[in-house]
């Protein structure tokens, strides 16, 4: 009896130990999944409402799910937040470059600005439990100038488009 005991014993320590060694290396996993290697404004300067590219170069040591925040900071110091982009499903490790196309908001002030990216990564479930792995794009530095936004025709009251026929 104290054979069978000392069996079940060991083997609830060693199922104990790898328990505890998974959740140590989860939590100790805070390698970025990406790095940035460069981030350029293809659109050096841009209108108020108008379209700024971006060049962006990294590399993916892993593909991880992630929730992502944009944003353009103007001369006035105001962050004013983008609506984020659907990421292509068949994303893969290795080294990519990519360009995206962002609308400037109409209520930014003219001047330098700035665009960034911040991600947050859940490759484990510690990290889903709240401690994402949190990655910062370069600092896209462009220069907002004052431009006139193009208005929409006005429809009038003999034209068809609006019309409740």
């Amino acid at each position: 009896m104290s054979m069978i005991r000392r069996v079940a014993s060991i083997a609830v320590l060693c199922m104990a130990g790898g328990f505890s060694y998974l959740v140590a290396s989860m939590a100790m996993d805070r390698s970025p999944p990406i790095v940035y290697e460069s981030a350029t404004a293809l659109t050096p300067e841009v209108p108020v409402g108008g379209m700024l590219e971006v060049q962006f170069t990294v590399f993916r040591s892993r593909i991880c799910p992630v929730s992502s925040k944009r944003f353009v900071r103007d001369a006035s110091g105001t962050t004013h937040a983008i609506p984020a982009w659907t990421v292509p499903s068949q994303i893969l490790a290795g080294r990519e470059t990519f360009a995206r196309q962002i609308i400037v908001p109409p209520t930014v002030v003219p001047g330098p600005a700035v665009y960034g990216v911040s991600l947050d990564y859940a490759c484990n479930v510690f990290h889903r439990l709240g401690f994402p792995i949190h990655v910062d794009s370069p600092p896209v530095n462009f220069q907002i100038v004052p431009g006139a936004l193009p208005l929409l025709p006005y429809p009038d009251e003999n034209s068809k488009c609006c019309s409740p026929e």
